[in-house]
């Protein structure tokens, strides 16, 4: 909410009032949970992994703006942006406490943790690359830039291939564990080693 006040003497006063926004869950609260980690999985799945993600690699192949003289404003906008999308993603993965260990260990089953440990490394360290290489790009000079973009591509390229058979596993097991909570089979396969098994293993839903 904002006021803005206006006096005699031209002077203006602008007030910004932040209200935290209370959503209210209602019924399971392992479902709810749940079902946040299904709609965290999806909302990264479509910035970044699939042909037409607004973010993906390819995308900062070609150029994002039709004028020469403002394609760095073009960079740095999307760039904003994408670090934008990407807080909000782990904010609401914060606030919706995904990280508790006994929802990671509904998703992953029995033995999983140390699967989910991995990962949890290669991800921090694909995130604080990308992060770090953003940042270069949104302080870039003209003469800066063609050098700093170089990096942040890479960066890019390499959180999207690290993460895309981490993202599709761990979104098919959470629909996975949903459908169990609602009625199907109750057993989730125990989760193997992530450098061995996440390339080649298919997690099945249940018949309808």
């Amino acid at each position: 909410m904002s006021r803005i006040v206006t006096y005699v003497s031209t002077k203006t006063e602008i007030h910004i009032y932040i209200v935290q926004m209370i959503v209210r869950h209602y019924g399971n609260a392992l479902t709810t949970r749940l079902l946040s980690a299904i709609s965290i999985g999806l909302q990264f799945r479509f910035l970044f992994l699939e042909d037409d993600s607004k973010f993906r690699p390819t995308k900062f192949e070609f150029p994002l703006s039709m004028e020469v003289s403002k394609e760095l404003d073009a960079w740095k906008a999307n760039v904003t942006e994408l670090l934008g999308q990407m807080d909000l993603i782990l904010r609401e993965a914060q606030d919706q406490h995904l990280m508790d260990t006994e929802l990671l260990a509904r998703i992953w089953g029995p033995g999983g943790g140390q699967n989910v440990q991995d990962m949890m490394g290669v991800w921090d360290a694909a995130r604080a690359r990308l992060y770090s290489t953003a940042q270069l790009v949104l302080i870039s000079s003209e003469s800066e830039f063609p050098a700093r973009k170089v990096p942040f591509k890479d960066a890019l390229k390499d959180l999207c291939a690290k993460t895309e058979v981490m993202n599709r596993e761990y979104t098919l097991r959470a629909l996975k564990a949903v459908a169990e909570e609602v009625g199907g089979p109750k057993e989730i396969p125990a989760s193997g080693r992530f450098e061995a098994k996440l390339a080649t293993e298919k997690v099945s839903l249940p018949a309808a």
